[in-house]
């Protein structure tokens, strides 16, 4: 399965979807926290003909823009957990921290925005 940076896959402009349930996106981040991305469900993506400024190529994702945004999620709660190393990760702190983030940066887009600009570079399979 190829790999790129998380960067470089871009919502597809047909997206349709308006709204993330917060629950269900806090489920697949412990998931994805878990065990990582599937590799029977993967984010697929397609060349979208655009390179980013680093030469690389841009895909449009065609499905997984949950599991997009809940692998970004996935980089900060692992992030916040080795720096809490006695804190068992659960759903409910899993959950804590996505309500968290989403209110100290007013929207769940502000915060993906955000976490691409942390984790950009992350390799993920597609």
């Amino acid at each position: 399965m190829p790999t790129t940076a998380i960067q470089h896959l871009k919502p597809h402009p047909a997206q349709m979807r308006a709204g993330y349930d917060l629950e269900s996106l806090a489920t697949l981040t412990l998931q994805l926290y878990e065990r990582g991305l599937d590799e029977w469900q993967p984010i697929v993506a397609t060349a979208n003909g655009r390179q980013s400024d680093d030469g690389a190529t841009d895909y449009h994702i065609i499905s997984g823009h949950r599991r997009q945004m809940a692998q970004l999620l996935a980089f900060a709660l692992r992030d916040w957990a080795a720096e809490r190393p006695d804190t068992e990760i659960t759903i409910e702190v899993t959950r804590t921290m996505l309500a968290a983030l989403v209110e100290s940066l007013g929207s769940l887009e502000a915060l993906i925005a955000s976490l691409l600009d942390k984790y950009g570079a992350e390799e993920i399979p597609f």
